[in-house]
């Protein structure tokens, strides 16, 4: 699909583990997954894990976090 619950475009026939860049949570707890280059699949046809990061710093170091891709500063963690 182009988009969550968006126009289909095409099978996605591979079995292979993918990347998934971001995720769409609906009113409808439907989830869709981005591919990439606006290819979004349902969520329910794969076992996914939400993101996760794990800091490479040691405990007590601060890490900053914004409120998107080069967005705003918005605290640190």
């Amino acid at each position: 699909y182009d988009g969550p619950h968006g126009n289909y475009i095409a099978d996605f026939t591979t079995a292979a583990e993918v990347l998934y860049w971001d995720a769409y949570w609906g009113e409808d707890n439907d989830v869709w997954l981005d591919l990439g280059r606006s290819r979004w699949v349902k969520a329910e046809h794969y076992y996914w894990r939400p993101f996760k990061a794990i800091s490479k710093f040691p405990e007590g170091y601060e890490v900053s976090y914004c409120d998107g891709i080069d967005g705003a500063y918005k605290g640190s963690i």
